[in-house]
């Protein structure tokens, strides 16, 4: 007489082949069935949990590193004890003025700058601390009016500080002259020389630029470009960091010679110190040197802009 099967008894099922393969087992195991499982199978699924579970610890990380990225945009900056302190704004440049009243340049009135671009007619271009427009002196001469946001007051007197007391009493070939500046009230405005030619970001974004313009010329303004960071680093009583080289910061004459612009995040200090304390950090995603928001590294030196100066000749090489 034949044997049945005891109903609570599970059915047995053959292990899965590699004909099977994963899915087949998932099926069984779907059907709440016994799998007996093979020394290649317990193989297969070590490996693609493995798999799995690297690729959540991957995707963790990127979710960490955006989010400690994200803190880093182009209005970020950084601040230190001979910066002004949230909360002073206008006074802080006001004071800075009279302070330093005789070695300033020209403090024009709102009226004299409303005048010189003609009612704010031409507009050059806009960034992160505010709108650029096309000017002239009365004697003909033509200037570039950068005016400074007023949405944020504390970022706009630092930024405005940092101008002028850098690029404001130095002068070289490759760095751009600021002929002035405007503090009317809470208007604030830097009045810097006219490039024709706009910046090298400008001229990478363009198609086949290197082709157009010839590489002995992208050559020739790479070099320039170093000459003033040089110049920046050693050849001022102070030395000055710029923390933002990039191509949108680099200005292009009539002839194409370069000069480096925009010192909202530039920091002076002594020659005799090899790095600078941050108490935050700034700059442009792409350019910025690890070691500003990754304090482990080390910190921020003159070797932060040389890393920038790195990133940008890779964009100038590959466009």
């Amino acid at each position: 007489m034949e044997r049945l099967p005891t109903p609570n008894a599970p059915a047995h099922v053959p292990a899965p082949t590699n004909k099977d393969g994963v899915e087949g087992f998932a099926f069984r195991r779907a059907l709440k069935v016994d799998v007996c499982l093979e020394p290649q199978d317990i193989s297969r699924l070590a490996t693609g949990s493995c798999t799995s579970l690297v690729l959540i610890v991957v995707v963790v990380l990127l979710l960490i590193f955006r989010k400690r990225i994200s803190l880093f945009s182009n209005k970020s900056s950084y601040y230190s004890d001979d910066h002004p302190k949230p909360g002073d704004g206008v006074l802080n440049v006001k004071q800075f003025i009279k302070t330093y009243r005789s070695t300033l340049l020209t403090n024009y009135s709102y009226k004299d700058v409303k005048k010189m671009t003609n009612g704010f007619k031409e507009k050059l271009g806009a960034g992160g601390y505010g709108s650029v427009y096309k000017g002239k002196f009365p004697d003909g001469c033509l200037v570039a009016v950068k005016m400074l946001d007023k949405s944020n007051e504390y970022y706009i007197s630092h930024n405005f500080i940092n101008e002028v007391s850098t690029i404001g009493r130095i002068h070289h070939v490759n760095v751009i002259n600021l002929l002035g500046f405007c503090c009317d009230g809470s208007t604030q405005a830097l009045i810097y020389e006219y490039m024709p030619n706009g910046s090298l970001g400008d001229l990478l974004s363009r198609e086949k630029a290197n082709v157009s313009l010839g590489l002995v010329k992208f050559l020739e303004i790479a070099q320039r470009v170093s000459h003033a960071i040089e110049y920046l680093h050693n050849g001022c009583e102070l030395r000055i960091l710029h923390f933002d080289i990039k191509p949108e910061n680099v200005v292009l004459h009539k002839d194409f010679s370069p000069k480096i612009s925009d010192f909202g995040l530039a920091k002076m200090h002594s020659r005799n110190k090899s790095v600078v304390t941050m108490t935050g950090a700034g700059g442009t995603i792409g350019y910025i040197a690890p070691e500003i928001f990754l304090r482990h590294l080390g910190n921020p030196s003159h070797k932060s802009d040389v890393y920038s100066y790195g990133m940008l000749l890779l964009k100038m090489a590959c466009g």
